[in-house]
């Protein structure tokens, strides 16, 4: 049985992990290509979903909703040791695609836990202040 969920795109912290916990504490697990696996920054859980949707042409009707896929205990427990990322986008100087904004990256290490999004965001802010200057290679070994 799929449990579907609607997208909401208008709302940045749309819940990504269904674990109950504040949608703010979620992020993004580092994987090198686009994807939609996230985890819980206070419980830990693991959600990867796989969008699906239409987008209007015929129907006059878009609509995108993502399907939780189950993932293997022994691939859950891999991807559970990677880091997590909190994107840091600049704002560009006029209109582009979205897809085109340069932005950063900030890494989280996986056993990062915290119980408030005030809580999550101060840690964030340490983080970046460590991290600056380092290059990728370097900040994920740290």
């Amino acid at each position: 049985m799929s449990s579907f969920r609607p997208f909401q795109l208008a709302f940045p912290n749309a819940e990504q992990v269904l674990c109950g916990c504040d949608p703010k504490l979620q992020r993004q697990v580092l994987l090198e290509v686009p994807n939609n696996l996230y985890a819980c920054m206070r419980c830990g859980a693991l959600s990867y979903t796989e969008a699906r949707g239409d987008d209007g042409r015929y129907t006059g009707e878009a609509y995108i909703v993502y399907e939780a896929i189950p993932l293997p205990s022994a691939v859950a427990s891999w991807l559970a040791a990677w880091p997590r990322v909190t994107p840091i986008h600049h704002e560009p100087l006029w209109w582009m695609h979205p897809s085109l904004y340069r932005s950063d990256s900030l890494y989280l290490p996986a056993a990062l836990r915290c119980k408030t999004p005030e809580q999550l965001e101060a840690e964030e802010l340490r983080l970046r202040a460590a991290q600056q200057g380092l290059g990728r290679r370097a900040t994920l070994i740290q």
